[in-house]
């Protein structure tokens, strides 16, 4: 049995070994093959880690600032013992 990728149309072995499983479909695969579902979630994913820092720009300033301290008195105390 073969099946259709709903994004890039190729047809594949209706198989989880190239469609992801899902419960809520007739066939039990989804519609997207692994390889396009795969860019899909790489790309939503990186959309969001910047929608994200930038929302939260300060607050990683904030965080880089003091960890840089705590480090540096972490190696002035392990090179001074």
């Amino acid at each position: 049995m073969m099946k259709n990728c709903s994004t890039c149309g190729e047809l594949q072995p209706a198989t989880s070994e190239y469609f992801y499983k899902c419960e809520h479909t007739k066939s039990g695969l989804r519609a997207q093959c692994k390889k396009c579902h795969k860019q899909y979630d790489k790309a939503k994913r990186k959309e969001y880690n910047n929608q994200y820092y930038h929302a939260n720009k300060e607050l990683f300033k904030k965080y880089n600032e003091t960890y840089r301290k705590k480090k540096a008195i972490a190696q002035y105390i392990n090179n001074g013992v």
